[in-house]
């Protein structure tokens, strides 16, 4: 049985081997012959654009396509638009916004004069180049007894939730943050990666020493301090706080 197995291992190997020489000669007969480099097979849903037309006008490979709805135009053609004009910004990047800025305007204006709609106007960037990041409504929060606070504090900041705790008094703050050592990448690989992008416009890195100290500055003292590590090197932490009497 050992014997068939190593057979069997033998004979997968010597396949792999002669596919690998097989595609690579494929490749090189291609080039040589002038051929255009293949295109790799697989579902695109792709705006073909000017460079990827070429690509597959020059291709003897089976291509399917079909026109654009008119339905799904606004969202396929803006979804293809953003990579492009991320492109573009990043282009222009620098040690200051203003190119960026004026670039993003130009776009709003042409918006604005194809579409004959002043509205697009409005939504032109402000030259000061801000953006909103909350609007304070603590005073809205009832007063209470307990506050818990999970995993909530990454997206309002230390000083939101101070002004959260002062408006709502509570006699015990409970939190927990989580703690990122890669600060590369605060979100494990997953096939969910891309739903969290938008996410660091709001996000604030958190240290547990930060916000301790912060709760100290507005009255409450640490009584309970516990941590759940995580894969990738992150952690739970869990901090609870007493109000200084």
């Amino acid at each position: 049985m050992h014997q068939n197995n190593q057979n069997i291992l033998q004979v997968a190997a010597k396949y792999v081997i002669i596919s690998q020489i097989a595609a690579a000669r494929l490749t090189n007969i291609s080039n040589h012959y002038g051929g255009a480099p293949m295109l790799k097979p697989g579902l695109y849903e792709q705006v073909i654009n000017k460079e990827l037309s070429d690509k597959i006008d020059d291709s003897a490979q089976l291509v399917d396509r079909r026109n654009i709805d008119k339905a799904e135009a606004p969202q396929v053609l803006a979804g293809y638009l953003s990579e492009v004009i991320e492109k573009g910004l990043s282009r222009l990047s620098g040690d200051d916004i203003e190119g960026q800025l004026g670039l993003a305007n130009k776009i709003v204006s042409t918006v604005t004069e194809l579409t004959g709609d002043d509205e697009f106007d409005g939504l032109s960037v402000d030259q000061r180049a801000e953006q909103l990041l909350a609007i304070n409504e603590a005073e809205k929060l009832p007063q209470a007894q307990l506050l818990i606070a999970n995993l909530l504090i990454e997206y309002i900041g230390y000083g939101a939730f101070q002004r959260a705790v002062l408006q709502t008094a509570p006699e015990y703050v409970f939190c927990v943050i989580q703690i990122n050592t890669d600060e590369v990448q605060r979100v494990s690989e997953s096939p969910y990666l891309r739903a969290f992008d938008r996410l660091d416009e709001v996000h604030h890195q958190m240290e547990k020493e930060t916000l301790t100290a912060a709760m100290n500055d507005i009255g409450y003292s640490l009584i309970l301090q516990e941590s759940y590590p995580l894969p990738n090197g992150k952690a739970l932490v869990r901090l609870d706080f007493n109000r200084k009497r």
